[in-house]
């Protein structure tokens, strides 16, 4: 990471991102000027909401927070994080003695 990524300023952003996440999901986004990708995210909480309840569409919001601040969704850094998780294995059933 850069300094720039690690400055009081984008921390206090990411902060408001957070907090505007949960009272409206897709706001990160909004606030990014990805409008359509923010409304989007906005349109499918609801419909979470609507058919799973609040953690539906904490979901949602988990997930435009994460495209809004790393530029991944939140199924990329799940799937990411099995695919590292399973080389690690791997690596270490290949290294084990036989």
């Amino acid at each position: 990471m850069t300094d720039i990524q690690n400055s009081p300023a984008v921390t206090l952003t990411n902060g408001a991102k957070f907090i505007g996440e949960l009272m409206i999901p897709g706001v990160s986004l909004w606030v990014d000027g990805r409008v359509g990708k923010g409304a989007l995210h906005t349109a499918l909480a609801v419909g979470a909401f609507a058919l799973v309840g609040p953690v539906g569409a904490l979901v949602v919001a988990a997930n435009s927070f994460a495209d809004s601040t790393t530029e991944h969704s939140l199924w990329s850094h799940v799937a990411n994080g099995f695919s590292q998780s399973s080389k690690s294995v791997v690596a270490a059933v290949t290294q084990a003695p036989h």
